[in-house]
């Protein structure tokens, strides 16, 4: 909705990246720089299953599962122990020491998983966008841009911004700063002699990137499901106007929950605490808004 969420033809609400609940967002898995000798590639964005609305809880239930690997278990720690940390502080703050503290590991072992620290951030990245794209997928019903469709992802979308809005600030601000790009903590020799770089201290380049693929899949399905409510109306279904319709609607989603939950506005408390209310706005206004006819307003037209 990455103001801030991959999936079929159909939209509810668009919200920016992460996630708008128009449709669902796809993000995309760039590909990786060639590893640097003895160490491995970055972990690749993993499918957290979608009966929790926590990635990190979700990567967690997945690393205690009988069968896998210890090294597959390791990974997954060290994803879990990323996406906690990003709960609690900024892509420039966080650092290979930590991570390697919070997932209980040697410091060590992280490079055996990621290659650098701006990778592990990447795959945290596009592996919460995978989880925003399937648990919206798993509540959409019905055809696209119907209100009961839109209310679904939208109530879906809304309590995963609330859960997860560490990971959702970290997308949110990506986009909107622009933040320049930065290799992390390349070795530890590196992180003695500068007293330990942020794995993303010149940060957020994998949430940037992400943020900017979900907007941009994600607003293109919602335009669609804009112009088959026009469509259907009998008015006219101009691409561009859709697409712009769906970008703004997008963005008013998002900057609505971050209102709500990252910068938790006072004039808001009494609606904070309950995401039915706070769904059900959101679906009424984005409906309107698709549904708006430029006719009934001569001074908004060109």
């Amino acid at each position: 909705m990455a103001s801030s969420k991959a999936r079929s033809n159909a939209a509810s609400p668009a919200a920016s990246p992460a996630a708008s609940p128009a449709s669902s967002p796809a993000a995309s898995t760039s590909a990786s720089a060639p590893a640097p000798p003895g160490l491995t590639p970055p972990p690749s964005p993993f499918r957290a299953p979608t009966d929790r609305l926590s990635y990190a809880a979700a990567l967690e239930a997945t690393g205690r599962q009988a069968g896998l690997r210890r090294s597959e278990r390791t990974r997954l720690a060290i994803l879990a122990a990323t996406a906690r940390l990003l709960g609690r502080m900024s892509p420039a703050a966080l650092t290979i020491s930590a991570v390697a503290a919070e997932a209980g590991v040697a410091h060590g072992t992280v490079y055996l998983h990621a290659r650098d620290g701006r990778a592990l951030l990447e795959a945290t990245a596009e592996g919460f966008a995978h989880f925003i794209r399937d648990h919206l997928a798993a509540v959409r019903d019905g055809a696209a841009g119907e209100p009961v469709r839109v209310l679904a992802t939208t109530r879906r979308y809304v309590a995963l911004f609330r859960e997860n809005s560490g990971l959702m600030r970290c997308l949110t601000q990506a986009g909107e700063s622009g933040a320049a790009e930065s290799g992390a903590a390349e070795s530890e020799a590196a992180e003695s002699e500068a007293g330990e770089k942020g794995a993303g201290e010149t940060s957020a380049g994998g949430f940037r990137a992400t943020f900017h693929a979900l907007n941009r899949d994600w607003n293109g399905r919602a335009a669609h499901a804009i112009q088959r409510r026009r469509r259907a109306a009998g008015r006219s279904d101009d691409p561009d106007d859709a697409l712009q319709t769906a970008y703004a609607l997008g963005g008013m989603v998002d900057e609505f929950l971050a209102q709500l939950y990252l910068r938790r506005d006072p004039a808001l408390a009494a609606v904070a605490s309950d995401e039915e209310a706070v769904a059900r706005l959101l679906t009424r206004l984005w409906l309107a808004g698709a549904d708006a006819d430029a006719d009934a307003y001569p001074m908004a037209r060109e």
